[in-house]
């Protein structure tokens, strides 16, 4: 056995578990639909839609985050809801978000937040 003979064998574990971090990976598009500050500024609200390809169904997505913060693609978010779905972000004042979904269905909301920091977070359909 050659002083290299481990190596050699290491390398085909090293492109295996390169493979698995790749699945890993978001390969979702994720497409911003409105944003909406708070009255002082201090959080924002985001709408958007994720598309994961032919086989796995659109996710409308509410995400909550200080304006300090970048959107990451990656966040759940507060809100979940299986399908393409208009939601309606209104803040009441600088800690109550308020958001409208006409079309959510119990059964279609994967993740709802009531409450993130100092937000109370309310979902009326």
């Amino acid at each position: 056995m050659s002083r290299h003979t481990p190596l050699l064998l290491l390398l085909p574990l090293a492109f295996t578990l390169g493979g698995c971090g790749f699945l890993l990976r978001s390969g979702c598009d994720n497409t911003v639909k409105s944003e909406k500050r708070s009255p002082d500024g201090k959080y924002v609200a985001t709408l958007f839609e994720r598309n994961c390809g032919a086989t796995t169904d659109f996710s409308t997505i509410v995400n909550l985050r200080e304006s300090s913060e970048k959107l990451k693609g990656d966040d759940l978010g507060i809100l979940v809801v299986k399908g393409q779905h208009q939601i309606d972000l209104t803040w009441d004042g600088n800690s109550s978000l308020r958001l409208q979904c006409n079309d959510c269905r119990s059964d279609d909301i994967f993740k709802q937040e009531r409450k993130w920091k100092d937000v109370e977070i309310s979902l009326g359909r």
